[in-house]
């Protein structure tokens, strides 16, 4: 049996989930953004894999919000 779990990089995925949620953006647009499947655009937002930076700075720049607004308190600190 194979154990699910998150990644420290929960508060990353939490970000972009609720950015996305506020611009009420599909995953299939980031999918695109970032030349991945859904299904691994999925597993980074729901926090299973982590983003890398390229990833979190493109999501950014697609959305339009500053890259910090993505990144967890602790991270900007």
């Amino acid at each position: 049996m194979t154990k699910t779990t998150h990644t420290n990089d929960d508060g990353v995925a939490s970000s972009v989930r609720a950015e996305l949620a506020r611009r009420q953006t599909q995953q299939a647009q980031i999918a695109e953004l970032l030349g991945l499947s859904e299904a691994a655009v999925s597993r980074r937002v729901n926090g299973f894999v982590p983003f890398r930076a390229d990833e979190v700075r493109k999501i950014a720049d697609f959305l339009d919000v500053p890259l910090t607004s993505l990144l967890p308190a602790k991270a900007q600190a």
